[in-house]
């Protein structure tokens, strides 16, 4: 199972960051703009 996030902006529906360890998913995540991410660590 993986975990990741994809963009909300028009154009950037693709995965920006996946991961087997939730938890490291999340880290990732931090570093985007909250408004570029619509979904973190959800199952993908």
């Amino acid at each position: 199972m993986l975990y990741g996030g994809r963009f909300n902006t028009p154009g950037l529906s693709s995965v920006l960051y996946t991961s087997l360890d939730p938890f490291t998913a999340c880290l990732e995540f931090l570093d985007a703009s909250p408004d570029e991410v619509s979904t973190v660590c959800c199952c993908m």
